[in-house]
């Protein structure tokens, strides 16, 4: 009995049928004689498997044509995970061919996630094989690029809760490396507000951080960490993208306000603020002021600040009053000239051009503020 199955197995019967056709059959006789196996000591039907699948792979490329996708589709998808559970790399690489030949139209690699059940490590392994392979940037990609990333994510939080994972550190470092380099890769597309969202979702920091970079969404940043209270975060982001987004410092001023330890901090932000114009001095003492002494700064702290802007105010008002006078002088003056041009006779005296410097010779045009030019 143990013989005349795994002759069928295989057997010649099937040897001329297509091979999606084999598949079905080949893989119904196998659980059969697995079942059988576990009973009588008879030869490992799975190295019957294993060296099937390494037959038939190559063949795949050349004896499948075009029309025989769909049923060649249905049986890896019904049969693929027994095959996957008891010869996986075998299966993987006929997957592998699956995708990637040319002649498989639509076949991607979203068709055969379900047969990766139970086996989330042997899934994401395929899909990074494919995602470095493929060449595709349609939406099934992006679909394949979003599951992976989320497997990876979930992969990270499995491992850094697990207390007794071997080599748990090197695992974090290779996993989160795999997700960067998969969020940075340019050839990779995919939703960047999904992958936000996912990141969000499984406190993944540095990928929420280069999305929000990537996107100039520097004021999420700055929200990010005040709410972590990373006060030289702050500040560096304020260094980093200040420039670009001047409110960035005033944000910083604001967290800083009611925090009498970072009192040494404040005449770096409060000069942001005055060299940027971001706020007055009045808002600033608003935001200074506060009724509750343990959380109000020192005069020392804030002391240069307002002295600067008393004294720069006193250098303005002066600066006006001066201007004041010279306009109001200058107004006599004019006045004085429309005066004495109704009252008395003006004499034109000048003897060459305004515009070319060259002697006047008539006809010539006299104008009352002592210009005159050729006429023509």
């Amino acid at each position: 009995m143990t013989r005349s199955k795994l002759e069928y197995l295989g057997g010649s019967i099937l040897v001329q049928r297509p091979w999606y056709f084999q598949i079905h059959h080949r893989a119904v006789n196998a659980s059969r004689i697995l079942a059988f196996h576990r009973e009588e000591k008879a030869i490992n039907p799975k190295c019957q498997i294993r060296a099937w699948l390494i037959t038939i792979g190559p063949t795949i490329s050349s004896q499948c044509s075009s029309n025989e996708w769909p049923s060649s589709l249905e049986a890896v998808c019904t049969h693929g995970a027994f095959l996957m559970q008891n010869a996986p790399s075998e299966t993987a690489e006929l997957l592998d061919g699956l995708c990637f030949n040319p002649k498989g139209g639509r076949i991607s690699a979203s068709h055969f996630i379900k047969i990766f059940v139970n086996n989330r490590l042997g899934l994401m392994k395929f899909l990074e094989r494919y995602i470095e392979k493929s060449t595709s940037t349609d939406a099934s990609l992006t679909d394949v690029v979003e599951t992976l990333l989320e497997l990876l994510l979930h992969e990270v939080n499995e491992v850094a809760s697990n207390e007794s994972a071997k080599d748990k550190d090197s695992q974090l470092a290779h996993l989160r490396g795999l997700i960067m380099r998969l969020l940075e890769d340019p050839k990779v597309t995919y939703d960047e507000g999904k992958a936000l969202i996912l990141c969000k979702q499984r406190n993944f920091l540095p990928g929420c951080l280069y999305i929000w970079m990537k996107n100039k969404l520097y004021d999420q940043i700055m929200e990010h960490y005040i709410l972590e209270d990373n006060f030289e975060a702050i500040l560096k982001a304020c260094e980093e993208y200040g420039d670009e987004v001047p409110s960035l410092w005033f944000e910083a001023f604001k967290y800083a306000a009611d925090k009498p330890q970072l009192g040494e901090k404040l005449p770096r932000l409060l000069s942001e603020i005055e060299s940027r114009n971001l706020a007055s001095p009045l808002v600033v003492l608003r935001l200074l002021t506060s009724p509750d002494a343990d959380k109000c700064h020192t005069l020392g702290s804030v002391k240069a600040y307002f002295l600067h802007y008393l004294e720069s105010g006193k250098e303005k008002v002066e600066a006006n009053e001066a201007e004041m006078q010279r306009l109001r002088e200058e107004t006599l003056r004019n006045r004085e000239i429309a005066r004495q041009s109704k009252t008395r006779v003006k004499i034109f005296q000048q003897q060459k051009c305004a515009v070319c410097n060259q002697a006047l010779e008539p006809p010539s045009v006299h104008f009352l503020c002592d210009h005159s030019y050729h006429k023509s």
